[in-house]
Order: structure tokens, then sequence, then C-alpha cells
């Protein structure tokens, strides 16, 4: 089956299945586009986690009963959107400490869709030895 819906369109797919065979695939294209795919192949439309033509390095993550959270960096942040198994979509988050710009994002979810997001940045803020910024890692539940 082809998911994407343009010559041109899906670079860095992703995929997340749910314990009855049903999955979540994402990819970016004018954004970071996914569509559903039923146990029995039906595809459902196309949909957006996000328009930003800057998205990028996606990371889908999904738990038995087909919740999925969708983690991406664009414009120097990571950012995640959630997805009920009943097809909705929760906001966009950002996530980073003091607003500084972060990178590298991942995520783990649970059984109850109860999800974790962690990246990494630099502080920015010159505070390591000689002057250098460090290195962080946070972590955010519930995007």
């Amino acid at each position: 089956q082809t998911l994407t819906t343009t010559v041109d369109g899906g670079r860095s797919p992703q995929v997340a299945m749910d314990s009855r065979g049903r999955a979540v695939v994402t990819w970016r294209h004018s954004g970071l586009e996914f569509r559903t795919r039923g146990a029995g192949g039906v595809l459902g439309p196309l949909q957006q986690f996000t328009t930003a033509t800057d998205a990028d390095v996606p990371v889908l993550k999904g738990d038995p009963a087909g919740n999925t959270v969708a983690v991406w960096s664009s414009a120097s942040v990571v950012q995640a959107r959630t997805r009920s198994q009943a097809g909705v979509l929760g906001p966009i988050d950002t996530f980073s400490i003091d607003g500084q710009p972060s990178f590298g994002g991942v995520a783990a979810i649970g059984t109850n869709g109860d999800a974790i997001v962690a990246w990494g940045q630099l502080d920015g803020l010159g505070q390591c030895s000689g002057g250098t910024s460090c290195n962080r890692i946070g972590a955010a539940a519930d995007p």
C-alpha cells in the first residue's frame, strides 16, 4: 500500500502499532503527516501532527490500546503531540529548559496513554569550566 498522496511526499517514516494490529504511520512532508491503517488494511484520511515545514527527526511511539505520541524537532526546539486511540489530537507542546534551543527528542508511552518526552540541550549560559555551555537532559510527562 502507498500511504503518501504525492510523488515527492514521504521521508523519515515511523510506525506505531497497537495490540489489535491497527497502526499509525507518520512521515515528513509539508510538516509531519500521518495516516492510520486498520488491521484489515483500510487506510484512514491524511492528517498532520504539525504543518511546520521545518519539522525534522520524527519519533513515534504507541501503546497497546492505540494511543500514540509523535515527537520532532522544529525551529530549534523539541515538540510533541499526542493522538488518542479515538483519533483525538492533543495540543502541540514545546520542550525546553529556560527557553534554550533543544534537540534529540525521544518518547515513551505507558499502557494508559501516559507519555514522557526527553530531550537534550545546551544551557547557553557558559556555566561549565572555562566558560563553555553544559549539556542538559530534560524530561516531561503527559505531553
